[in-house]
C-alpha cells in the first residue's frame, strides 16, 4: 500500500528531526476533503505545500474553508509557483514561505508588502 509506506517513511524522518510538509497538489483534490483529513492524520504533516494556481481551481468559499482547515489543524501555510508578481497579491496574509522559479519575481522591489524577504524561499 504505497500511502502508507510514505506515511510510514515520513514517521522515520520526524524521528530523525526532520519536518514534514504536505504537497497539496492533483492527488489530494481528486481525494477530496476526506482524503485530505487521511493524509493529515496519516502523516501528521508541519506544512501544507500549496500551489497558487488553487486559487483558479477553486471557488472562494472552497478557498476559504480548506485555509481555515489546515489553520484549524496547525498546519503552516507554503505556496508554491509563485512566479508572477500578480500572484502575490492574491495569497493569504498568513502564510509561512513562498517558493518560486524566478528570483527576480521575488525580489524585494517586485514582491507585495505581504511577502518579506525572510518569507521567500527559492530552489
Amino acid at each position: 500500500d504505497q500511502p502508507r509506506s510514505r506515511g510510514l517513511g515520513d514517521v522515520y524522518k520526524r524521528q530523525a528531526g526532520y519536518r514534514c510538509g504536505l504537497l497539496i497538489g492533483e492527488e489530494q483534490r481528486d481525494g477530496g476533503l476526506a482524503g485530505l483529513r487521511r493524509s493529515i492524520a496519516m502523516v501528521r504533516p508541519w506544512s501544507a505545500h500549496l500551489p497558487v494556481q488553487i486559487y483558479d481551481q477553486l471557488q472562494p468559499a472552497v478557498r476559504r474553508a480548506l485555509f481555515a482547515y489546515l489553520r484549524f489543524r496547525g498546519l503552516k501555510l507554503i505556496f508554491w509557483t509563485v512566479n508572477r508578481p500578480g500572484q502575490y497579491a492574491m495569497l493569504p496574509r498568513r502564510i509561512e514561505a513562498v517558493i518560486s522559479d524566478d528570483p527576480g519575481v521575488i525580489a524585494p522591489g517586485n514582491a507585495s508588502s505581504m511577502v518579506s524577504p525572510k518569507q521567500v524561499d527559492t530552489p
